[in-house]
């Protein structure tokens, strides 16, 4: 799957080579003083990554300006992490961007 040039995925991919993009979901996301979007992200892999590694890399991506989006990572966590058959395991992450 592309993943659209979507910088938040991009540096995902980049930070975690490993992963595969399967679904990207997102919508608009509004409140009284902001506005973005709000994305669920799922990811497999072959190669099992620990959560704590997965927790620790989301932690360095969400200081990261998503750059060439006009947008900034609000909050981004780590929603899913489980072991599947055959070894494949499946990751989700959702993530708040909110527009500079």
């Amino acid at each position: 799957m592309k993943h659209f040039a979507c910088p938040l995925v991009t540096a995902l991919l980049a930070a975690l080579p490993e992963l595969r993009l399967v679904n990207r979901r997102e919508r608009d996301w509004f409140s009284a003083t902001f506005a973005g979007v709000r994305m669920v992200l799922t990811f497999e892999t072959d190669q099992p990554i620990a959560p704590e590694r997965l927790s620790s890399c989301l932690e360095v991506l969400a200081e990261l300006p998503v750059a060439r989006s006009g947008r900034f990572v609000a909050d981004m966590c780590l929603a899913e992490c489980e072991n599947g058959a055959e070894g494949v395991q499946k990751i989700g992450i959702e993530a708040l961007l909110l527009d500079e």
